[in-house]
């Protein structure tokens, strides 16, 4: 998604799931510094029609309110899909 270091704006700091055996759909704790202290981690969301929520965590400023989000290029693609505008809320706790 970037090239930043650990903890600045724009890095993901979304839970990662466990890879014992048995356990193929846990989460493992938060690192809880994800982010910089001045930043949060927080959730960017955008609902689909079917009513699916499509979901990236990343650190931002604590008064970001929307997140720039860019889509994947699909394959063949000649030019850059458009950005769109998700809703962000820091996640408390993390």
């Amino acid at each position: 998604m970037n090239e930043k270091g650990a903890g600045e704006v724009g890095t993901i700091c979304a839970r990662k799931l466990s890879e014992e055996a048995g356990k193929e759909n846990e989460l493992l704790p938060r690192k809880k510094d994800a982010c910089k202290a001045e930043l949060c981690c927080g959730s960017a969301n955008k609902y689909l029609r079917d009513g699916t929520r499509l979901t990236v965590e990343t650190c931002q400023e604590r008064t970001t309110s929307t997140f720039v989000f860019y889509p994947a290029l699909t394959v063949g693609a000649v030019d850059k899909p458009a950005t769109e505008n998700w809703h962000f809320y820091c996640i408390e706790g993390a």
